[in-house]
């Protein structure tokens, strides 16, 4: 019997690589096991693999070195693993693996990662804050244990998730939370190499986006790395083996939002909402809300995002109806360049919409993102409004003609400097956040503008990127600048 242990070697707080190792006894595995992040220590196989001894049963060590196409090498690792449940594609994908060194092994024993960082005392505190992760004072109580920069990520951000701060106290806040994921965030994460960005919520990693084959090969490192994890945004590749290998190895169950961009063909969601409160699809056509709708699952659903859909005013309000807890829609036809029909009926229970302007909105919502030609009626008098967000809205009005009075962040792009002038000088005074990258003609402007502005101001270029829909998880969160960290590219 041929044995391999592979394992992580620290080369910082938060980055490691992996090693491995090929063995003819066991003697030297426990002192690897003691020194390392993370261990797995198996027997290597060559033909039917015995039945598991431990979860996950099964990996693939791989030995990439400089072989094989640059796009099929992880960008900062030259040896990976991948970890499976089961032994049925063992041997079929070690074949798969051309151009590099490939070990299958089942695996006799695993060290899963651990906050080697951390005294004792902060992992038990941790633990509790995944226990209630809801409330923020087992989080609060974790942060005064670890105290530093990475206890003041959660305090920062626990006070952003919570409404009542001043203007002042909102930039400050925001400022600091800008600051310390920009140093510390990809390490904070220990998500390099297995995921494309991450955001941080009340302190922790709570959403990632990843594809399809890092989630269900890699997924025990993932949720080792990030425990508190429950929402994924992931390629629509093999849909169908994402859910079976996630119901079968008990990660599907901890998901609270799952985002899966366009399928081409309509497939079985059946049991794929069963624990979720947050679904998004792109490109929606009338074959897949039935689908949707026939699934049973939507009626927990709180947040549901169907961005650049191709359905009628009838197909969104039966999807609607069918979800009675809608707190957060998204029906953006806009996105595509077409008109969304003005006679969808939007839920009363919604507070945070994405349309296009002139559809109608509920007057009580509290976050609204417009997407077309801006007209002053479509969001005068709305006196819940606190977010408004113009990024793909024509500006054409002043702004200072409308009555906002809740309005604590504004995010303004088409549109011209006067325009924006105005608009400072009438809501500055309230703002907790006025966004103005992408807008030209602003330089001779910047003192002005921020003296208007009780809060912070933005200037540069825009953010065009598309947030995790963890943001809308809680009303008075912020709905962009929410701790968002790129991890690749």
């Amino acid at each position: 019997m041929r044995l391999l242990v592979a394992y992580d070697v620290a080369t910082s707080y938060s980055d490691s690589k992996l090693e491995y190792r090929i063995v003819d006894d066991d003697s030297s595995i426990a002192r690897i096991f003691a020194t390392s992040e993370r261990a797995w220590f198996g027997e290597i196989v060559d033909a039917e693999p015995g039945p598991p001894v431990c979860e996950p049963g099964y990996a693939l060590v791989i030995d990439h070195g400089e072989r094989g196409r640059p796009e099929e090498r992880p960008r900062a690792a030259q040896k990976t693993i991948i970890e499976l449940y089961e032994p049925h594609t063992l041997l079929e994908l070690a074949k798969q693996r051309r151009g590099a060194a490939v070990h299958a092994i089942r695996i006799l024993q695993r060290k899963p990662a651990s906050e080697c960082a951390w005294p004792e005392e902060a992992r038990v505190l941790r633990a509790e804050t995944l226990a209630h992760p809801d409330d923020d004072s087992p989080r609060l109580v974790f942060a005064d244990a670890i105290a530093g920069k990475r206890g003041s990520l959660v305090i920062v951000q626990c006070d952003l998730a919570r409404s009542g701060l001043t203007p002042a106290e909102s930039r400050a806040r925001r400022r600091a939370q800008r600051d310390l994921l920009a140093r510390q965030g990809v390490p904070w994460s220990r998500l390099a190499g297995l995921a494309k960005r991450c955001m941080f919520r009340r302190g922790f990693v709570e959403a990632i986006e990843l594809d399809a084959q890092a989630l269900t090969f890699d997924h025990a490192r993932v949720f080792d790395a990030a425990p508190h994890v429950n929402v994924i945004s992931t390629s629509l590749r093999g849909l169908h083996d994402l859910r079976t290998v996630g119901m079968r190895a008990e990660w599907w169950s901890r998901l609270r939002g799952l985002a899966i961009g366009t399928l081409p063909t309509v497939v079985d969601f059946e049991g794929m909402f069963a624990n979720l409160r947050a679904f998004e699809m792109s490109d929606v056509g009338p074959q897949h809300a039935r689908a949707l709708i026939q699934s049973g699952g939507l009626h927990d659903l709180e947040v549901l995002f169907l961005p650049s859909n191709e359905l009628g005013g009838n197909a969104i309000g039966e999807l609607a109806r069918t979800s009675p807890n809608l707190r957060v829609l998204d029906v953006s036809q806009g996105r595509a360049g077409r008109a969304v029909p003005a006679t969808i009926p939007i839920p009363e229970s919604v507070r945070e919409l994405y349309t296009t302007a002139g559809a109608t909105i509920p007057r009580a919502i509290e976050k609204l993102a417009l997407y077309g030609l801006l007209r002053a009626r479509d969001v005068d008098g709305l006196a819940a409004l606190r977010s408004l967000d113009l990024l793909g809205a024509v500006v054409r009005h002043e702004l200072a003609e409308i009555s906002l009075p809740s309005l604590r962040e504004l995010r303004l792009y088409n549109t011209t400097a006067e325009i924006v002038l105005a608009a400072a000088k009438k809501f500055g005074g309230q703002l907790e956040l006025l966004d103005l990258r992408g807008i030209d003609g602003l330089d001779a402007m910047h003192d002005e503008l921020r003296e208007c502005v009780a809060g912070d101001v933005w200037f540069g270029k825009p953010d065009l990127r598309s947030p995790l829909m963890v943001a809308s998880y809680l009303p008075d969160e912020p709905m962009w600048d929410t701790g968002l960290v790129e991890l690749s590219g």
